[in-house]
């Protein structure tokens, strides 16, 4: 059904039964966003483009199927936003990244990597000043106590794009908190005493 399955081992066989579950039914959400998943998954790791391609459109299947559903519609809009940076269409992927954003979170460790993908798509979709406060929301979130082994990834995104916006003084605060999280001298001027 339009879902060509290469032999690639026991891979092969958990696509060859998905292409049989899409085939049985091919009305439900989860059918295409899971096998969409599997095919994206196995893109990424044998760097196809026609896998990539494939999972797209079951990603676009599944979306179209879930008109109503926002829970499913924010997962497919995010997981098409990957699939496109990673095609390296930022633009595009910013046009996904940008519509999910209009739908809700479940929760703090869902909107974390959403954000940080956000504002990468932005950077290099040519919009770096679009992307700083998705960095700084993003920033926010790691006081969250669960995500603060995320603090350090986040901090480094926002001081890049702050940078990347042409704002050098607004990226010299996270520049110097993120030299402090990682214990080294807050100043390039600081000397080291000599013992």
């Amino acid at each position: 059904r339009g879902v060509r399955v290469r032999d690639e081992g026991s891979a092969n066989g958990t696509l060859v039964d998905g292409v049989r579950v899409q085939d049985a039914w091919p009305r439900r959400i989860e059918v295409h966003q899971l096998l969409g998943y599997a095919i994206h998954q196995r893109a990424i790791r044998t760097g196809s483009r026609d896998d990539a391609a494939t999972a797209l459109r079951q990603y676009q299947l599944a979306l179209d199927l879930a008109r109503r559903r926002p829970r499913a519609r924010a997962a497919l809009l995010h997981a098409i936003g990957t699939l496109q940076s990673s095609l390296g269409n930022h633009r595009q992927a910013a046009l996904s990244l940008e519509e999910r954003a209009q739908l809700p979170f479940a929760g703090p460790e869902s909107e974390l990597p959403f954000r940080l993908r956000y504002a990468r798509a932005l950077f290099h979709a040519g919009r770096a000043d679009e992307a700083v406060p998705h960095a700084r929301r993003a920033f926010a979130l790691t006081e969250d106590a669960a995500l603060q082994p995320h603090r350090t990834y986040a901090l480094d995104q926002l001081a890049f794009v702050q940078r990347a916006s042409g704002d050098a003084r607004a990226a010299a605060h996270p520049m110097f908190a993120l030299s402090r999280l990682m214990g080294r001298p807050s100043s390039p001027t600081r000397s080291r005493s000599v013992s």
